[in-house]
């Protein structure tokens, strides 16, 4: 409702209404601009295009409560569009000459290193990725900060973000893992911890074939480390370099808003629909006029479209020809779409693969002059047609050999519809955390699936674990669970017989205690008490080589955090989401020889935020 007013004033020339949009609006602009980048004198000449525009251009925004996500889109179309002709310039990737260490970052240090990782993958991924974890979008604003139409949106960051993880799940095995793995360490010999995409298919290879670095990796959470890396905000000096240039854009547009009051034009207002457009809308910058095609001063970009024709966004009398609306907007979908084509090119980029086109192109694939043809296509018809939900885990089976207690499985609802889905299993000796939950269509949770091996019968054991939905016409998953347990124990475990962290669940491995979080109450995120520091003493008769907190948010999500070890104290930070409820958690430790134990039914509640 205040951007609404703002937006409002703006249209009128009211320049303390644009600086309050600034500032309002500024820091997620910069800190999207940096993430492209890496370089604060590139990232702030981007936000000075990106608000410089948005001046020029604020009497087109219709739906003014959508001027944050407009905003990103500009500046993801300015990106978008230098990196295609090569004009962008990024400071990712050129600090060579690091000192080569093999020990492990702090989860503080991890969390920038791995948003910088980010830049080995294609511009247009990069915006997928930082606009769905950073920006706190619903799907319609996510779709048009991103630039494609809402049926595609949920294939397009599924896909991505996958990829995306795969990448960089690699990649931080590579910098966390090879002081534990000589293997590892060998083969990155020399490797000055830049993450490049060399490393990246060097680790991948790597972990291919290795029990160790494939566990470190898939408890790893890549994504997570990405979306909590704190925000950079803008230089001080950035916001008078914006309000100056933005001041020239109102003040030329306030005789252009009056000349169309005279001939009867109407300048569509904030917040409301213009005749005959069907609703509200927000407008791409793709889509918006320019002051002169091509003419001094336009940006690099920006295609002289002339006017938004058709639909009643102009009438009669604008003095426009009758084809010129026609053509702007056909150049309009063109550019738009094109934005997010998920195609890579630069040299710099890794090869993740995009929406693969198995119908024909939607009206919406379209080409920018200089650029290759690009296509979004509708989600494949085989996920889209389900009545219900419809649940699958990944992967499928695990097999936990000898001496495995614990790993991970990914649960996706690929139905249409929402679903409260529970996981069964018949025998006492395997437990899946957390044993139910809400799914979203497309929406996915991370499991972990115990073995209590004081409980297992001798020789190879297998069972299932039933994951089922709530709706009749809804689809369940079923994981396959086998080992082996050769040398059942024959009496109680004593904590200073086994090595390894043993826990109140494990007859071996690392002893947790007194773990606690502090506060143990915070406030749903954007407030400032909006995280909990995670503590636990481990002690083993080996080396403790690793602790992560595997949580459930209150919403669903799941994740996990590398807890830094101080002799036996090791701690880490959960933060919140802006649901309220409660986050569960549990702790896994793992030791030098590979033995593991897991503490659970830790919590923390999230309380409603003031603000």
């Amino acid at each position: 409702m205040y951007d609404t007013r703002l937006v409002t004033a703006a249209q009128e020339g009211d320049e303390a209404a644009f600086a309050a949009l600034y500032d309002r609006n500024a820091d997620a602009v910069y800190d999207l601009c940096w993430a492209l980048t890496g370089d604060e004198a590139e990232a702030s000449r981007l936000v000075v295009d990106t608000f410089t525009l948005a001046a020029r251009h604020v009497a087109d925004l219709t739906d003014a409560s959508q001027v944050r996500p407009w905003l990103l889109a500009i500046a993801r179309d300015r990106a978008l569009t230098e990196d295609e002709a090569g004009t962008l310039r990024s400071g990712w990737g050129v600090a060579g000459g690091r000192a080569v260490s093999a020990e492990p970052l702090s989860t503080a240090q991890l969390r920038p290193w791995v948003r910088e990782a980010g830049a080995i993958v294609a511009l247009a991924d990069q915006v997928v990725v930082e606009l769905t974890l950073r920006h706190n979008l619903d799907a319609a604003e996510l779709a048009a900060a991103i630039g494609c139409g809402r049926e595609q949106v949920d294939a397009v960051v599924s896909q991505v973000n996958a990829e995306a993880e795969g990448v960089l799940g690699a990649l931080v095995v590579a910098r966390q893992g090879r002081k534990a793995c000589a293997a590892l360490a060998k083969a990155l010999s020399g490797w000055d911890g830049v993450p490049t995409v060399e490393s990246a298919e060097t680790a991948d290879a790597h972990i291919q074939g290795c029990d160790v670095c494939t566990r470190r990796r898939t408890t790893s959470d890549p994504l997570g480390l990405l979306a909590t890396a704190p925000p950079v905000p803008p230089p001080v000096d950035l916001r008078t370099q914006v309000l100056d240039r933005a001041s020239d854009e109102l003040a030329a547009f306030r005789p252009r808003q009056g000349a169309a009051a005279a001939e009867g034009v109407g300048v569509a207002g904030a917040g409301r629909a213009v005749a005959g457009d069907g609703g509200p809308r927000t407008v791409a910058l793709s889509t918006l006029p320019s002051r002169g095609a091509g003419g001094p001063g336009a940006p690099r970009g920006l295609g002289g479209s002339g006017g938004l024709g058709g639909n009643g966004r102009f009438g009669a009398g604008s003095g426009r020809p009758g084809w010129l609306p026609i053509a702007g907007v056909a150049i309009a979908v063109l550019v738009l779409i094109t934005g997010i084509v998920l195609v890579f090119h630069s040299p710099r980029h890794t090869t993740v693969k995009t929406v693969t086109p198995t119908t024909a192109p939607s009206t919406t694939a379209v080409t920018t002059p200089g650029a290759p043809l690009g296509t979004i296509v509708p989600v494949d018809s085989t996920t889209t047609t389900l009545a219900g939900s419809r649940l699958d885990v990944t992967p499928a089976t695990l097999n936990f050999g000898a001496a495995d207690t614990a790993d991970t499985v990914t649960l996706i609802n690929d139905g249409q519809i929402q679903t409260e889905w529970q996981a069964a299993v018949e025998v006492p000796w395997v437990a899946a955390s957390p044993s139910s939950g809400t799914l979203q269509p497309n929406q996915a949770v991370r499991l972990t699936v115990t073995v209590v091996r004081s409980l297992l019968p001798a020789g190879q054991f297998s069972t299932q674990v039933n994951f089922s939905p709530s709706d009749v016409d809804g689809q369940g998953a079923t994981l396959a669970v086998s080992g082996s347990n050769g040398s059942p124990p024959t009496s109680a475990p004593s904590s200073t017989t086994t090595a390894g962290p043993a826990t109140t669940v494990e007859t071996s491995g690392p002893a947790i205690s007194n773990v606690g979080a502090s506060p143990a109450s915070i406030e749903a995120s954007p407030c400032p008490e909006d995280s909990s520091e995670v503590t636990a003493t481990v002690t083993d008769t080996v080396a403790v080589s690793s602790v992560i907190a595997r949580y459930t948010l209150p919403n669903g999500a799941a994740g996990s955090v590398d807890l830094i070890g101080s002799g036996d104290e090791w701690s880490g930070r959960i933060f919140a989401t802006s649901a309220k409820g409660t986050i569960s958690f549990e702790l896994t430790a793992t030791d030098a020889e590979g033995l593991t134990n897991t503490s659970s039914g830790h919590s923390i509640i999230v309380t409603t935020c003031p603000l």
